[in-house]
């Protein structure tokens, strides 16, 4: 897990975030997992993650989103 992807960000309605890692960096191998903590003061709906990879090599494109999964700690 690389810590320097984090970033903290104040719950607010329709928030949206974005991290972007470059296409070359392969330092995570083949796929890319992110790990999303959070946590709220009063009872609240758990976040709506979503990942959008967009890819290009000569003239071929591919792209796709993936939802969030929850994990049990």
């Amino acid at each position: 897990m690389r810590p320097d992807c984090s970033f903290q960000v104040e719950r607010r309605q329709q928030l949206s975030a974005a991290s972007v890692i470059p296409q070359d960096d392969s330092s995570g191998g083949s796929g890319a997992n992110f790990i999303v903590k959070w946590q709220a003061a009063a009872p609240a709906n758990p976040p709506i993650v979503e990942t959008v990879m967009i890819g290009t090599q000569s003239q071929f494109g591919i792209s796709f989103t993936s939802r969030d999964q929850m994990l049990q700690n």
